[in-house]
């Protein structure tokens, strides 16, 4: 997660680029079961993401590796299959403070 921040940052840097709350993410997880079959992209619920801290904060393995681990085994046993891995997808919106509105968003995978 990181390295995802150093590439979120390094591309807005000197924009006035902030986060906490006027900026927002979010992650979406898809699912690639052994059967060659991909489980359609499921977008977070808000309610789980509000649990989440700022991006800065964030970390693949404190915060995203348990939604990531309940997501296969939902996804285990709604196909009875068994899941490959799973992709975590975060798409980040900052936030233009000049403009009072988010940019264009950025994206992207870690699997």
């Amino acid at each position: 997660m990181e390295s995802l921040n150093q590439v979120y940052f390094q591309a807005y840097s000197g924009q006035g680029c902030v986060s906490q709350r006027q900026s927002s993410y979010r992650i979406f997880l898809r699912a690639h079961l052994r059967a060659g079959v991909s489980a359609e992209l499921h977008s977070l619920r808000i309610e789980v993401t509000d649990q989440l801290p700022s991006l800065e904060e964030l970390e693949f393995e404190r915060h995203l590796e348990p939604l990531r681990r309940r997501f296969q085994l939902r996804m285990e046993q709604a196909y009875q299959n068994q899941v490959r891995h799973v992709e975590v997808e975060l798409q980040y919106y900052p936030f233009d403070a000049a403009q009072s509105k988010p940019n264009t968003s950025i994206s992207a995978m870690r699997a």
